[in-house]
């Protein structure tokens, strides 16, 4: 895991980031938005089934702790 910000060289590929929750978050660097748009597990009950969707969060730059590449 990196300390470093990483805007510089990967603001156009996605990452995943610490941002204080217990596991990392896929994230990628919104231009028009100048934040950290990711992709987070919601959970629902839908006829007494638990029903799982993506909901999207953003994240001021100063919210990022660490981050590691994106496997591939």
């Amino acid at each position: 895991m990196s300390n470093k910000k990483p805007k510089n060289g990967v603001t156009n590929r996605m990452i995943l980031g610490d941002f204080g929750y217990p596991w990392l978050l896929p994230v990628i660097w919104s231009e028009a938005n100048q934040q950290w748009v990711a992709a987070t597990i919601q959970m629902q009950e839908c006829d007494g089934k638990n029903d799982p969707y993506f909901e999207n969060e953003w994240f001021d730059d100063e919210e990022l702790i660490k981050w590691v590449e994106f496997p591939n």
